[in-house]
């Protein structure tokens, strides 16, 4: 079965044969950004994300549990950061940039 995606939905599967017969549903097919392959997966993560630098090892990790997309023919990954924890990264970003 070919996946198909609702659009900016949380990766939602259906059977491409939904698009042929409603194609008024605002589906696409998501494609690897790298290989172009349609085998892709949906994974829930746990990430924890540091600040780079002997400066930062002080500097408070940010955990993350992003939905993530595998390409299941090349491993190339996509996530995207939460609200909240991108606000985390940012304070603690621009401290750790000025410092």
């Amino acid at each position: 079965m070919e996946k198909v995606f609702m659009k900016d939905a949380m990766w939602t599967e259906c059977d491409v044969t939904l698009l042929q017969r409603w194609p008024e549903m605002e589906m696409r097919c998501v494609m690897c950004r790298s290989c172009e392959s349609s085998n892709q997966t949906q994974f829930g993560s746990e990430i924890i994300i540091h600040f780079s630098g002997l400066k930062n090892l002080d500097k408070p990790s940010v955990m993350v549990f992003p939905k993530i997309l595998v390409c299941l023919d090349c491993g190339v990954t996509e996530f995207t950061v939460p609200k909240a924890e991108l606000d985390q990264l940012g304070e603690r970003g621009a401290v750790s940039m000025a410092a």
